[in-house]
Formats: C-alpha cells, structure tokens, sequence
C-alpha cells in the first residue's frame, strides 16, 4: 500500500517510519521536500505519489510561537490540512489527522468526550481546530485522531526537557495548573495502526 506520511522529521512521524507494517510502501517527507501551505504543489505531489493512504504528522507545535505567528500557525495547521484533505478527496485516499486538546478550553473538570464543543483560547487551539473544520469539509471519511503531551525519540518535549534539567539541577520548578495525559509516540502510532486496520473513521 503506498502510504504518504508528512512530517516525517517530527516525533510523531519518526515513530511512524520505524513501526510501518511491512506491506506499506511508506514515503516520508518534511517540510523541505512538501511545504503543505503550498496548494498547487500538494495537488501536484499526491496526484503524482497517488497514495492510498495518507498521514499528516505536520504541524506547527510551538504553542507560545503561535501567539507572534498567527498567520503561519494557521497556514500550516488549518490551511495546509485542507489541502492535504482535498488532494486526497480527488484521488480517493485515506486521511489521518492529527489533533489536539487544545481544541478545548480546559475548563470541564472531567474528561472531553468527542462530542464535546470546540472552544480554543490560543492561537494554537484556533489553528487546529481551523484544521479540523478545512478536513471535514473536504472528506466524508476520514480518521482524527486528538491526543496530547506526545513524548518520543528525536525533537524537543516535556518528558526530555524534564530529564535534562533533573541531571543540572537538584530543584525544578514546574507548573502545577495543568493536567495531561504524556502520550509515548510508538504507543499512539499501534493504536492508530489498528484503527486503520479496522477501517475506522470519523
């Protein structure tokens, strides 16, 4: 199965490429070989690659960069997901996207649900969530996948920068106003693996 995998140089795309399924013909890129804010340039690549499955790991993370950044933060998760979506509503591919709590407010003191409104504070959230809405409306069957506090081999995250300073310093101070769920990339990418496998979606 030719399967195109963007992001490829993030934590979440580098334990994609190391768990594939040996019956995926899996292409990886990043942002120098496919700029996904590019339109024109995604149509031409997916009809080109023509993938029968696509996975977009790409996305601009840095939650305080996007608040000095709006304008790319959303050209790459909001725009660039649409793109993505609509190359592959025109050649009939599969999409897996990838989200984010931050969709949410984080005011429920219980756990979101899927069904649960949209009500992002940053500008971060309002990008993903810009995605969110760009994939729905260009594919009726996809797969979006929200997760949160990703912790995995390469890149910077909580877990490495936690480590890190725990071998410089004997106190650490953290916030203590948050509450996640620290997510190891490889557990997400065999859970997603077995959605695909059984033809989930929505």
């Amino acid at each position: 199965m030719n399967v195109l995998l963007t992001g490829s140089n993030g934590i979440l795309g580098r334990a994609f490429l190391k768990k594939k399924p040996e019956n995926w013909d899996l292409l990886g890129l990043d942002i120098n070989q496919l700029d996904i804010t590019q339109r024109l340039a995604v149509q031409e690549f997916v009809g080109d690659f023509n993938p029968e499955l696509i996975l977009n790991c790409a996305a601009y993370t840095q939650v305080d960069d996007c608040e000095k950044e709006k304008e790319h933060a959303f050209a790459v998760n909001g725009e660039g997901v649409g793109h993505l979506a609509e190359a592959a509503r025109q050649i009939g591919a599969q999409m897996v996207h990838f989200s984010t709590d931050y969709i949410f407010d984080g005011s429920r003191k219980e756990p979101y649900s899927e069904e649960d409104s949209s009500a992002p504070i940053n500008v971060y959230g309002a990008s993903k969530w810009e995605g969110e809405c760009r994939l729905r409306k260009h594919l009726d069957h996809y797969l979006l996948v929200r997760t949160q506090w990703l912790y995995g081999e390469g890149g910077s995250h909580f877990v490495k920068t936690i480590l890190d300073l725990a071998q410089k310093k004997t106190v650490l101070k953290v916030v203590d106003d948050q509450w996640g769920s620290p997510t190891w990339t490889e557990d997400l990418v065999e859970g997603v693996l077995g959605l695909i496998q059984r033809g989930a979606s929505g």
